[in-house]
């Protein structure tokens, strides 16, 4: 009687699990207190000695790993109650909400190409508008808009004409914090810099290589391709940078989504190398063992757990020297690959979050760089206006101030056609 009790109970314990990990947003408390109790009920069940010290021993375990899941949660609920620091693009920045996308929107459906991209490792479906609406546990509505996708996968930015003839292509990269999520086309701000600059008589292409996820390692990979250059009606004059610290965890493929995007390594003597994609040899994609649908369904299971549990990404969120290092040499690479293939661009950096290490670098490197307090100065004190409550994504004011910003401070102290002046900023 007791075989048939522990494997009923086994069974439960799995359904229970799948149904916590589905459902809740944060689910991985409960998940180990349920097998905690399955173990130290075994405990009870069985009476042999080394069998019932083995049970008691795993049920300790999981309940210290449902301790730190919760004080971790606490953690975080506390920080980012203060408002202080940043909080990067993922991370869950609700206190007293939380917000969760309406699965019903085709951006949650229908929205990402189910084939590997060499350049990008992912993108999404080429020429779709999508559906995007997420919504706050207090029954509201955080925001309900439309992604237009043009036929080279990337976001569509309208076309705004000034009284000129078109002048120069401008480039912006990043992942969704330049994308736009949460934002209508009009509101991201590689449109915000056209429709400005069209408001000054001078029309420009513009160009959103931005995607939910990017990282660096995108950004030197369309760079260093013929990707960009199918789409440039001219030579860039610019090329624009948005960096969250999370970029770091990205460009290492220690994320829970991108297991196929571009990977680079450095050699022993320190060069940077390109080394196929994350699936090739990553030990963060340890599930990804071939380009099978039953491996990339288990993979995105793995991910789609590990996302959702607070020990996971304290962990992720302690970044090797190795990570910052390589991350450091892509950002190079991506800057001296504009420089060299498009005589006369200029390449800025704005820096969403500012570490002392990532600054020091761009200093001692001579980057063309930006914080976000020198683009919007009363970020901290007044937050709210410039973050999505329940999320770390900026409003369409934010971007509205940075593309002022970028026109200001970044375009109009250059002369378009080639030749770098010295940033405005703590840049040089």
């Amino acid at each position: 009687m007791k075989y048939i009790i522990s494997i009923l109970a086994f069974f439960i314990s799995v359904a229970l699990s799948g149904l916590l990990g589905y459902e809740l947003i944060k689910p991985f408390v409960w998940i180990f207190l349920i097998w905690a109790a399955y173990c130290l009920s075994l405990a009870v069940l069985f009476k042999a000695r080394w069998f019932r010290i083995f049970s008691i021993n795993a049920g300790l375990v999981l309940l210290l790993l449902a301790l730190g899941e919760f004080l971790l949660g606490v953690k975080m609920s506390l920080a980012l109650r203060g408002q202080e620091g940043s909080v990067s693009e993922g991370a869950a920045a609700a206190v007293d909400l939380t917000a969760y996308f309406d699965p019903e929107c085709s951006y949650r459906k229908d929205y990402y190409e189910n084939v590997i991209q060499p350049v990008l490792g992912y993108r999404v479906k080429p020429g779709i508008i999508a559906h995007s609406k997420k919504n706050l546990s207090d029954g509201s509505t955080l925001y309900d808009v439309f992604y237009t996708i043009g036929d080279n996968g990337l976001r569509k930015t309208p076309e705004f004409l000034g009284s000129e003839k078109e002048s120069g292509s401008l480039m912006f990269f990043g992942g969704s914090f330049m994308f736009g999520e949460g934002l209508d086309d009009k509101q991201t701000i590689p449109s915000q810099v056209g429709r400005i600059l069209a408001g000054e008589n001078k029309s420009f292409q513009v160009l959103n290589f931005g995607l939910h996820g990017y990282g660096t390692h995108q950004m030197l990979s369309i760079l260093q391709s013929d990707f960009a250059d199918k789409d440039l009606r001219h030579t860039p004059a610019n090329a624009i940078y948005l960096y969250i610290a999370d970029h770091v965890a990205r460009t290492a493929g220690a994320t829970t989504w991108d297991f196929s995007g571009p990977r680079y390594r450095l050699s022993s003597a320190g060069e940077l190398q390109r080394a196929g994609n994350f699936y090739n040899g990553n030990p963060f994609n340890f599930l990804y063992w071939s380009d099978s649908e039953s491996a990339r369904f288990l993979e995105k299971a793995k991910r789609y757990l590990l996302v959702k549990s607070n020990i996971y990404n304290a962990i992720k969120s302690v970044i090797s020297e190795d990570s910052k290092k390589l991350f450091c040499a892509v950002l190079l690479a991506s800057r001296d690959t504009v420089e060299k293939k498009y005589p006369g661009c200029r390449f800025d950096i704005i820096l969403w979050d500012s570490e002392p290490e990532i600054i020091d670098f761009l200093k001692k490197n001579n980057f063309n760089w930006h914080t976000r307090e020198q683009v919007i100065p009363d970020f901290k004190e007044n937050r709210p206006k410039y973050v999505f409550p329940a999320d770390s994504h900026p409003t369409a004011l934010a971007d509205k101030i940075i593309a002022e910003y970028i026109v200001k401070n970044i375009l109009e102290p250059k002369d378009r056609a080639g030749g770098a002046a010295p940033a405005t900023g703590e840049g040089r």
